[in-house]
């Protein structure tokens, strides 16, 4: 007789799969949730409510947000996060892991260029200072991770807008078409 699969043992049958905690955790520290921290697997998973600095651009669909506040300080405006792709994934794992955080608006509004003088602008320029401790959404580039971490991509799109040639028109109307509207 097999034997009889309860709630409680489909659970933990469920709860084996995809990404247990531990693995969650660990591809946290490469937002930088976890820096110069020792690599260890079996940290709390908790952050008691610590609050972390998001710096965002506003870019629908995937991150959405409207001004509260004004700048201060050399940091950008406070801004409150909208519906979105980030902000649905912020709000999943800050809840699982237990900390809040306050978003911000790069100073500039610039998602980040690279000066002469290695200084960066904008979102990546924020991190480079450890102004604020993560963003949720940058293009990944070379020159990019030699200054800042990133995970791994959630969305890769690439916008390709294609048109075929136009076709002659048929040459059995050409008697009539100078009489369409």
């Amino acid at each position: 007789m097999a034997p009889r699969l309860t709630i409680s043992a489909m659970y933990q049958i469920k709860r084996g799969c995809g990404y247990p905690p531990t693995d969650v955790i660990v591809k946290l520290k490469t937002l930088g949730l976890y820096k110069n921290r020792s690599q260890r697997r079996d940290r709390p998973e908790n952050y008691n409510g610590h609050r972390f600095r998001i710096v965002e651009k506003d870019y629908f669909p995937y991150s959405s947000w409207v001004k509260v506040g004004q700048p201060k300080g050399g940091l950008g405006p406070e801004v409150r996060l909208q519906d979105s792709l980030g902000t649905r994934m912020i709000n999943t794992v800050a809840t699982y892991l237990n900390f809040t955080y306050i978003v911000r608006e790069p100073v500039d509004g610039q998602w980040g260029l690279e000066s002469e003088a290695g200084k960066w602008t904008g979102i990546v320029g924020t991190l480079q200072r450890e102004d604020a401790d993560l963003s949720l959404d940058l293009t990944i580039t070379p020159k990019r991770t030699q200054v800042i971490q990133f995970t791994k991509t959630y969305i890769d799109e690439s916008v390709v807008l294609l048109s075929s040639k136009p076709r002659p028109l048929p040459e059995y109307l050409s008697l009539i078409r100078p009489f369409e509207c």
